[in-house]
């Protein structure tokens, strides 16, 4: 029984997000209830510096209690406006923050950069250093999540430089969350006595101001960094088994977040049954604190631990336990997705409606004053009736204008909800025929037909999510929201994150596939533009090779400082009459491909609008020695 799956969001970067904003939510005075601030900021006569204190009271109180996403940030752009309004630059730069930790908070981060990039330009020149510091911190921590530790170490080292300026009163804890980030992103550059000096002072400072929580976050991150010594693994261990000594009174989320920590180094020195203890206890704190991700990965490493030591039967119940609790977490991200795009088509259609009564009026009004206008001389009202026709006239393009846009928006509505009626019926319907089988052939002596079924499974469940994936994109696409917002990344760990995506299906079909790049390449683009364009390649390469075939994903620097991606499959090929047409229609036939997997059509369109969006050209052609080759050229450096 094959149960080798990854370990959670990486050793590196695991919860690092939720864990800090936990810190800074610690350091925040007790709000009142959300319904007193409520009543406070209806009152008359309030100043406004006032109101705008009130507003992020308001805020935090709600973000407490779990309030509402969108009524929190009506708030802080309210604030935002009366801040800059009023030219009251410290509230204008707490409003930037918050609105930056918001969006952050719910994983958008094409949103929070934005935000926090202007709070760090108006505090440089304004020179509200306690501010500046705050906003560096946070850019930090997500160049952090981002994996570019080179971007992290800079803007921690220039948020320490002014956070060490202030008074002690305003350095809180933004001066500690910065010596904490510094020493893991060192950590993750694999400069460990560099990292060594951050740390001890970051330790220091905690127990001088008897900070337990403070403390943890070192020593949890410090444990976890260097998991990436084999010859500091039982350094790492003592250290965790400190931080979870220390989250005892912190709550059952830090507990959780040290004890997962501890299993993984456990895990790395093969000590099995110090797995399955550690891996228990995790998972009773991740249940204690409602985090069913951790919840998850406890799951998966107790399954490790008993498939290690003999018992497959148990360890298999205890992954199926795992699967299916993250097919719930997936299944209720995606319905959240879909409304929010039914959303955005209901409000449209009533902005839509709401601008045709306005021009409604405003055409009323103009007649009206037409007849008026006749009453004055016939030179002078033929000249004004002119002027009005002209008026007249642009409102009616600005109102055809409109039209279409509506027809464009049902048209993309329609076409969405056809999609999901049509070509994810299928698949799904398919997986839910598999299941059934997988309870009957689980109880038979011979597990390989079970072993397959799962191969199966798993493979339909892939095919499965980028079908809705690239339903998401291209609906994304039709409504203008995709953002390019390129970066430096290591292109090595994109390709190793495609290798590790479908190496299921390859082995499934028995596919050779591998993956090539230079270690030190790196690339100027879009994270998500970019892996959604290369798993569509990818996928497509597989889906139409044959058993025993092969699958190549590449990367090359070129002379001119480029970076050239190529897939190559050695399948059938492709009709040159039909390659002129893969990258220009809206919408392709959907093709099953050699083992009947389904598909949308939108992969390739997809494709080509994003890789134009970052600058590049997709190129599709028949391969040298048969089959196809898809390729695309990026710019190699900022």
């Amino acid at each position: 029984m094959d149960i080798r799956y990854g370990k959670g969001a990486g050793k590196g970067g695991r919860g690092w997000g939720m864990l800090l904003a936990g810190l800074l939510l610690t350091a925040r005075v007790a709000a009142a209830p959300a319904d007193s601030l409520r009543a406070v900021l209806r009152q008359s006569g309030l100043a406004d510096t006032t109101r705008i204190n009130l507003t992020t009271r308001l805020v935090r109180a709600l973000d407490e209690a779990g309030g509402p996403v969108t009524e929190r940030r009506q708030l802080l752009l309210a604030g935002l406006g009366l801040a800059r309004r009023i030219k009251w630059v410290p509230g204008e730069l707490e409003m930037l923050n918050e609105l930056g930790g918001l969006a952050a908070q719910n994983s958008d981060d094409n949103t929070a950069q934005p935000y926090y990039t202007a709070a760090v330009q108006r505090a440089r020149q304004t020179g509200e250093r306690r501010f500046l510091a705050e906003s560096l911190q946070s850019l930090a921590g997500m160049a952090f999540n981002r994996q570019d530790a080179a971007l992290a170490t800079r803007l921690y080292r220039q948020a320490i430089r002014e956070a060490e300026g202030l008074p002690p009163y305003y350095q809180g804890r933004t001066l500690l969350i910065a010596l904490g980030g510094l020493s893991a992103a060192y950590l993750e550059l694999q400069e460990l006595d560099s990292a060594r000096g951050p740390y001890r002072r970051l330790l220091e400072l905690s127990r001088q101001r008897r900070d337990r929580l403070t403390e943890f976050v070192a020593q949890a991150r410090w444990g976890s960094g260097l998991q990436h010594y084999p010859a500091k693994l039982d350094s790492a261990a003592l250290v965790l088994t400190q931080a979870v000594r220390l989250a005892d009174g912190l709550g059952a989320y830090y507990q959780a977040f040290a004890t997962m920590g501890l299993m993984e180094v456990r895990e790395q020195q093969g000590r099995w049954p110090e797995v399955q203890r550690v891996a228990t206890e995790a998972l009773r704190y991740a249940r204690q604190s409602h985090t069913p991700d951790y919840e998850a990965d406890a799951l998966r490493g107790l399954a490790r631990a008993l498939h290690a030591q003999g018992r497959s039967a148990a360890a298999f119940d205890t992954l199926r336990r795992a699967h299916a609790l993250l097919d719930t977490l997936w299944s209720h991200q995606k319905r959240a997705e879909l409304l929010e795009q039914q959303v955005k088509f209901d409000v449209g259609e009533k902005e839509f409606h709401i601008r045709t009564l306005e021009q409604q009026r405003r055409v009323a009004e103009l007649r009206a004053q037409q007849q008026r206008l006749r009453l004055w001389g016939l030179g002078g009202g033929l000249l004004l009736v002119g002027g009005l026709a002209g008026l007249l006239w642009q409102q009616r393009r600005r109102l055809q204008a409109s039209e279409r846009q509506l027809t464009q928006a049902n048209r993309t509505k329609d076409q969405l909800i056809r999609i999901i009626g049509h070509d994810l019926r299928s698949p799904m319907a398919s997986l839910q025929q598999l299941t059934p089988l997988l309870h009957e052939v689980i109880e038979q002596p011979e597990r390989s037909t079970a072993h397959s079924l799962i191969r199966t499974l798993d493979a339909g469940a892939q095919h499965l999510g980028n079908m809705v994936d690239n339903l998401f994109q291209w609906a994304r696409a039709q409504g203008g929201q995709l953002i390019n917002n390129p970066e430096r990344l290591r292109v090595g760990f994109v390709l190793q994150s495609m290798a590790a995506l479908y190496a299921p299906t390859a082995q499934l079909k028995h596919i050779a596939f591998s993956t090539s790049a230079p270690p030190e390449l790196l690339v100027w683009a879009d994270l998500g533009l970019l892996t959604t364009v290369l798993r569509n390649l990818t996928g497509n390469a597989l889906k139409f090779s044959p058993k025993g075939g092969a699958v190549q994903l590449t990367a090359t620097a070129r002379a001119d400082g480029a970076v050239e991606f190529a897939v190559v499959d050695a399948g059938p090929g492709i009709d040159p009459a039909q390659l002129a047409e893969l990258l220009t229609a809206d919408r392709l036939p959907s093709t099953a491909g050699t083992n009947g997997e389904p598909g949308t059509g939108l992969g390739l369109p997809l494709s080509a609008k994003f890789v134009g969006m970052m600058g590049g050209e997709l190129h599709v052609e028949a391969g040298e020695g048969g089959g196809t080759r898809a390729w695309f050229r990026l710019p190699g450096k900022e």
